[in-house]
């Protein structure tokens, strides 16, 4: 049997997006703890449209990446 913890944050973070007026949610903690993961999750389950984007190793490069991705 293969179960998948739910990172802890999951259930918080589909609540804010469930809201009436949901705001743009940025999760941000130390590497390797599940951030990805968790999003993933959420996504999975989520019957609205949407569109993931990782900002590894590019703050360092400046904002005009957001200006890049799909929809922008």
């Amino acid at each position: 049997m293969n179960q998948t913890f739910e990172r802890h944050f999951v259930r918080q973070l589909e609540q804010r997006l469930a809201a009436d007026r949901p705001l743009i949610q940025v999760l941000v903690g130390s590497r390797q703890v599940g951030q990805t993961t968790g999003v993933r999750q959420l996504l999975a389950r989520s019957p609205l449209p949407c569109h993931y984007a990782n900002a590894d190793d590019l703050l360092a490069a400046g904002r005009t990446w957001l200006l890049e991705l799909p929809g922008s």
